[in-house]
């Protein structure tokens, strides 16, 4: 098979050699299906660049290392590795730019050509809810994507400063009213310490601007929601507008998706335009101040906005006619 580009083979058949990849002088994708056994050190060809490594058994491989002795090709740029639950051994080349997995574990060391990783979970063999990245992350990591999370609920710990696009689940969090629409929002996500203590400090500036404590580092300016099963809703347009340096703010359901570019238009957040790219649809919303009566004058004044909810109907005939509300208000009261 010296032609041969991709190929997807069972595990059991490539470790006991029914399958021999030395002719494969070609091949660029591999994928690995039902992989229960420890790979030999140099099974993968010197030649691919990705590689994907799952087991599809109904819980997750447990004592058994498959990676202990397998050696990655300095060619590798991509590796997916699913449903496999010991991956403490595994050595990811320098060369790696993308990875996907679904255990982390503080003893594998992340590449730092790495620009992208891809987190998941299926919901039974998920251990904590609280997820906490390395503590030293490869300096031009881009992209955090834990998208395809599937639980109920979970928190982001220590995310990583250098971070510009960042993809998450949400989850429901109650009605706006009786008989209303589901309300999302993005501030059960984080924890206090998602934003390490370095970057507090190099956003204490910015944030004595905007007095608004930031839920982000200041990289992050592309956010992705994804929205299970949900069509009609409310979104907290608020909390990303005022805790986050977003700009770019997309939200997907499950057979639609709405793009949103957020401008501010002054250094309070007082103005800002929001505008859905696809439509065009959009306006200045001018957001209301909470004045806290309790605070003295000797006291710095904390900036607080009422919230902004974002109604949306996938379902509707128009599903870009959007409409917004303050907290208490009619939702038909103010238009996008």
């Amino acid at each position: 098979m010296p032609l041969l580009e991709i190929l997807s083979v069972q595990g059991k058949v490539l470790v006991d050699g029914r399958v021999s990849l030395a002719s494969c002088q070609s091949l660029k994708k591999l994928v690995i299906d039902e992989c229960r056994d420890i790979l030999p050190a140099n099974i993968i060809p010197s030649t691919v660049e990705r590689v994907t490594i799952h087991s599809y058994t109904k819980r997750q491989l447990r004592g058994v290392d498959v990676f202990e002795q397998v050696v990655f090709p300095p060619s590798l740029t991509r590796l997916t590795i699913g449903n496999i639950a010991d991956c403490e051994h595994v050595k990811l080349p320098e060369s790696l730019v993308q990875l996907k997995f679904n255990t982390l574990k503080d003893s594998v060391a992340l590449p730092r050509s790495l620009k992208k990783l891809v987190y998941w979970s299926d919901g039974y063999n998920y251990s904590s809810r609280l997820i906490t990245f390395p503590s030293e992350y490869p300096p031009n990591l881009e992209t955090l994507d834990i998208f395809n999370v599937k639980e109920d609920k979970f928190v982001l710990d220590n995310i990583p400063p250098s971070i510009t696009n960042l993809l998450v689940p949400l989850l429901k969090g109650g009605i706006l009213w009786t008989g209303g629409p589901t309300i999302f929002s993005i501030d059960s996500l984080f924890t206090d310490s998602a934003v390490t203590t370095q970057q507090q400090q190099q956003q204490q500036q910015q944030q004595q601007q905007q007095q608004q404590q930031q839920w982000l580092p200041l990289n992050t300016t592309h956010l992705t929601c994804y929205l299970w099963g949900a069509l009609k809703f409310v979104f907290r347009l608020d909390q990303v507008i005022n805790h986050t340096n977003v700009r770019h703010l997309s939200i997907t359901l499950p057979h639609s998706f709405y793009h949103f570019s957020i401008q501010r238009l002054d250094p309070y957040n007082g103005n800002v335009l929001v505008l859905e790219k696809q439509s065009l649809t959009g306006g200045i919303i001018t957001q209301r101040i909470i004045i806290n009566q309790q605070i003295t004058i000797n006291q710095q004044q904390q900036i607080q906005y009422h919230p902004i909810y974002l109604h949306v109907d996938a379902n509707s005939k128009s599903p870009y006619a959007f409409k917004w509300s303050f907290a208490k208000d009619k939702y038909d009261d103010h238009s996008l």
